[in-house]
């Protein structure tokens, strides 16, 4: 993991740097804070499972799984608190390309999955300052401010969390989902100034790809495991 951190920040001598006083005060307890703090895991993490490249996401188990254990255990003290049966409505503001907004305009009223741990907010304030409604991804040629908002069955299976307790960054109120969280496309209204996308989420999934995983996940998963996933889906050259 950490080597692939490197690799990527090779050219960025101050993130290298960071990247050693990471490794050596690494604590698997601390993981949340690692996702919110400036560190480049988050950053890394998710464009590993945006790429949906098995080899890249193999490198980050372990701290996906340091991180999706800690949201698991904030889940369940949630709960213990009642705090989960409060958090119907959750925001997330971000820009999004016209080619993406098209495909979710396309795809209105079926499944979508977020690929990588997804950041959203009880403040939709808080989620506006991030759809880009501001001269520089106004800039941006092409991209158009979304503002999505997450209606929340309390009966989800995949865990999610209010971890502003635990954040770097707790003005944020942020609640964070782990991976694999299933959403309806419930609405889609395109404004000239802001595009609102209403889901829902749900524990529907077709997915053959979810199934093989929660199957192998129960007995842990290991190099020989994922190859074993890669050659049923039919990926013969990464299960090599």
């Amino acid at each position: 993991m950490w080597a692939t951190c490197r690799s990527l920040y090779r050219e960025n001598q101050a993130q290298l740097d960071h990247i050693d006083k990471l490794e050596e005060a690494y604590v698997a307890c601390e993981a949340i804070k690692y996702y919110t703090g400036n560190s480049c895991l988050s950053r890394t993490v998710n464009q590993a499972c945006h790429s949906e490249n098995m080899r890249q996401i193999f490198e980050f188990r372990v701290y996906i799984s340091h991180l999706h254990k800690q949201l698991v255990e904030y889940h369940e003290q949630n709960n213990k608190d009642e705090l989960t049966s409060c958090i119907r409505l959750l925001y997330r503001g971000k820009p999004l390309s016209g080619s993406v907004l098209q495909q979710l305009i396309d795809n209105e009223g079926k499944l979508i999955s977020m690929n990588g741990f997804l950041s959203t907010t009880v403040d939709s304030q808080v989620a506006s300052s991030f759809h880009g409604d501001d001269q520089a991804s106004k800039d941006s040629i092409g991209y158009k401010p979304v503002l999505f908002t997450l209606e929340i069955d309390t009966k989800i299976k995949q865990p999610y969390a209010y971890i502003a307790t635990c954040s770097t960054k707790p003005d944020e109120l942020e609640v964070l989902f782990s991976l694999g969280t299933i959403w309806r496309i419930k609405s889609i209204e395109v404004t000239k100034d802001l595009c609102t996308i209403e889901l829902t989420s749900c524990n529907e999934c077709d997915s053959q790809s979810t199934e093989l995983l929660n199957t192998y996940t129960k007995h842990g998963c290991n190099l020989s495991s994922i190859g074993d996933i890669l050659l049923k889906l039919g990926d013969d050259d990464e299960a090599e």
